[in-house]
């Protein structure tokens, strides 16, 4: 069975408030997808990616959205 793990994109600079003490995490960071990626492409256990939203992807919002998604192609290009 292959393992594909789906990563939340559209959460760069946004509030997570159901992340407790966390909940700012996706405000200030934006190396969390970045980080994602290069630990789930690390596992051998992991088939593939899967982006969501598109939107945010395609067409970030400016400022920490924007670094955000930048970062996490990045590791993208990294690793393959």
């Amino acid at each position: 069975m292959a393992l594909w793990a789906g990563l939340a994109c559209y959460k760069a600079g946004q509030e997570d408030r159901y992340a407790g003490a966390g909940q700012n995490e996706w405000r200030t960071d934006s190396d969390i997808l970045a980080r994602q990626v290069g630990e789930l492409l690390a596992d051998k256990q992991v088939a593939g990616i899967a982006l969501y939203r598109a939107g945010t992807v395609l067409s970030p919002e400016a400022g920490i959205q924007t670094e955000a998604v930048g970062k996490m192609t990045d590791a993208l290009r990294t690793a393959v």
